[in-house]
């Protein structure tokens, strides 16, 4: 919800083209954290160019191609050893998420990435 208005009253861009699920009206692709460049937040009195909606208007960025080879590796690790438990759940706090990924770009203009 951006700005009061309902969460299907919001419009996605990615590098300037529609990202909008026409459908359902929320986000088509979500690029990996490691290719945004930038993004931007309209909430009200934004220009023609990124009107699309009533709601808020998103624009992400991406990274372009460089002439050099560079890349991510990551592991996102989540387990219950640290989580706090209520009362009610004392001893039930079995939790255990891997999250694995990666970035790669270069010299071919085109970023890859990989989730796992």
């Amino acid at each position: 919800m951006i700005g009061g208005a309902r969460p299907n009253a919001n419009f996605f861009l990615l590098d300037g083209a529609t990202n909008t699920d026409p459908t359902f009206n929320t986000q088509n692709l979500s690029p990996s954290p490691d290719a945004v460049r930038e993004f931007q937040v309209e909430t009200s009195s934004y220009t023609a160019d990124m009107g699309g909606a009533g709601g808020g208007q998103v624009n992400i960025v991406t990274h372009s191609g460089s002439s050099q080879y560079h890349g991510t590796a990551y592991e996102f690790l989540r387990n219950g050893a640290m989580d706090a438990s209520t009362f009610a759940s004392m001893g039930n706090n079995h939790l255990v998420q891997n999250n694995f990924g990666g970035s790669f770009g270069g010299r071919f203009g085109v970023r890859a990435h990989l989730f796992l």
